[in-house]
């Protein structure tokens, strides 16, 4: 019992030092006045709803800025947020109000709008016209919906002749029309035109877990360790993870022994790895399902009765496929209630437990 006490011990000394993340930076009041301190860091598709701020780093209190409290916000050295309002004409025409992040700045401006896992973009001219943009797109039953971006840009394009022609063929991807809004702008005499887009860093997030499970006789029980390293942009649902793993196993099953006897006792066995795999989380809610897999170096150590002798034992090491479902539920930010079923050399017990990031 005294590695689940530790293990409980060192998540409670975890939270009262767990700090969120928060970085510096501005915000713009509606006057223009701008405000320094602290931004929390989160997934454009977050900060297009609310982005939190506080005054100092050590501070307790922090405010949650929406898109109508403030006209944006940046962060240091980092990318800059504007609010904006649009008409969504993929959702009824609805008028809808985000921080979008900046792009391109001149004559002809480019935002990106980050929704769930994907990138739509809003463009403003210099008569103040402005265009929602969006991609093709065929749903789950088969059903298309064309895009209507390469129409907009030809049009916007149309005293530029050579950039016109590649509007008829340009892909969504976030460089290829960054490159076309200021090349676009080149080509109206601006020559001022600036692009913001700032490469974010990748997040690195650790996890702790601590698992066990009964089966009547049968029991089992883990300790993982994991690096999840997270391309923020618009979402953080899918991972790289680097682990370290360990997992005991308790049977109870028949063998033989003396030819033709046969009787029954305890199997053990123990398991140390070093996982690899890539993880997708299907929310970023509470309530998070998940599936993983990729590779993993093991050593497996597997333990037997014997009647009348000591237990004996068979090892064996090497590389080996892992795989595994599970769901995570978090009541409180960094706090889980963790579900585990994987597939490592063989298929373990499912395992329930607790699991901390920081």
């Amino acid at each position: 019992m005294r590695y689940p006490i530790f293990f409980f011990l060192m998540i409670l000394y975890s939270i009262g030092n767990a700090q969120q993340n928060f970085v510096k930076g501005y915000y713009l009041r509606n006057s223009g006045d701008s405000i320094s301190g602290y931004l929390i860091k989160e997934t454009d598709s977050k900060l297009a709803r609310a982005v939190e701020f506080k005054q100092t780093i050590t501070s307790t209190s922090t405010q949650t800025l929406t898109p109508a409290d403030i006209s944006g916000f940046a962060f240091e050295n980092g990318n800059i947020y504007k609010s904006v309002s649009y008409i969504d004409p993929l959702d009824s025409n609805k008028t809808k109000n985000e921080f979008a992040k900046f792009l391109v700045e001149g004559r002809n401006n480019l935002y990106a709008i980050a929704r769930q896992e994907s990138y739509y973009y809003y463009v403003t001219t210099p008569s103040d016209s402005t265009y929602f943009l969006y991609n093709d797109k065929i749903d789950t039953r088969g059903n298309a919906r064309n895009g209507n971006f390469r129409g907009i840009l030809h049009y916007l394009a149309r005293n530029c002749q050579d950039l016109q022609r590649t509007a008829e063929h340009l892909s969504f991807a976030q460089y290829h029309l960054i490159k076309f809004v200021n090349g676009l702008n080149s080509c109206s005499g601006d020559n001022k035109s600036v692009v913001h887009l700032r490469k974010v860093k990748n997040i690195t997030q650790f996890l702790l877990y601590g698992g066990a499970m009964w089966y009547g006789k049968n029991s089992t029980y883990t300790f993982q360790g994991q690096m999840r390293v997270m391309s923020p942009g618009v979402s953080k649902r899918t991972s790289f993870v680097v682990g370290l793993a360990y997992s005991h196993l308790v049977e109870y099953d028949a063998f033989e022994y003396g030819y033709t006897q046969h009787a029954k006792g305890y199997f053990t066995t123990d398991f140390f790895s070093l996982p690899v795999f890539f993880q997708h989380n299907f929310t970023e809610t509470k309530f998070q399902p998940l599936v993983y897999a990729g590779f993993s170096l093991a050593y497996r150590k597997l333990g037997f009765p014997e009647l009348f002798d000591s237990p004996g034992y068979t090892e064996k090491f090497g590389g080996v496929l892992v795989a595994g479902i599970g769901v995570e539920y978090y009541p409180l930010k960094h706090l889980a209630v963790k579900a585990d079923w994987r597939y490592e050399y063989r298929w373990h017990y499912p395992t329930i437990g607790i699991a901390y990031t920081f």
